[in-house]
C-alpha cells in the first residue's frame, strides 16, 4: 500500500490505510495542533532525528482519552504539564 506524503493542511488517510506495519504517511511537523489530530485516531510519529517524520497506525492500536481520576493531585501535574507543552511553555529540550 503507498505510504500518503503530508500536505500543510495536516489531514491524515484513513488509518485502515496504514501498511501492514502500520506505516500511514511520512512528512509534516510536530506542532500540537498535527499531534491532538493525530493521537485523537490513534496514529503516532516515530521516526529518527535527521529523517523525515513517519506516522504510524499498527492495528490493533490505543487511543487515550485522558488520566483515571484516581490519580490525585498527580492529575494537576499533568494537566498543567500538559497545558504548558500545547502552549509552548516548554523549552524544546524538554519535550525530547
Amino acid at each position: 500500500m503507498p505510504v500518503t506524503k503530508l500536505g500543510e493542511r495536516g489531514d491524515f488517510p484513513a488509518v485502515e490505510r496504514a501498511g501492514r506495519g502500520g506505516l500511514l504517511a511520512f512528512g509534516g511537523d510536530l506542532s500540537p495542533r498535527r499531534l491532538l489530530r493525530a493521537y485523537g485516531r490513534g496514529i503516532f510519529p516515530w521516526y529518527e532525528e535527521g529523517q523525515p517524520i513517519l506516522w504510524w497506525s499498527p492495528a490493533p492500536r490505543c487511543v487515550l482519552f485522558g488520566l483515571n481520576r484516581q490519580q490525585g493531585e498527580n492529575r494537576q501535574d499533568a494537566d498543567d504539564g500538559q497545558r504548558s507543552f500545547f502552549h509552548g511553555d516548554v523549552p524544546p529540550e524538554r519535550i525530547k
